[in-house]
């Protein structure tokens, strides 16, 4: 957990374009910060 933790919020900053093998309805994204704190994962193109 202490390395997602700190990777997330890198993640958020840096609007990297991130892969999720787990996950077939959403392959592609970026970890956005909303509200400040909290982390999400939005389709990475629009009409996703």
């Amino acid at each position: 957990m202490a390395t997602k933790r700190r990777w997330i919020p890198e993640l958020a900053r840096g609007d990297w374009l991130c892969i999720f093998e787990h996950d077939t309805d959403q392959p592609l994204g970026r970890i956005v910060e909303e509200p400040p704190g909290r982390f999400r994962a939005v389709p990475a193109f629009a009409g996703d």
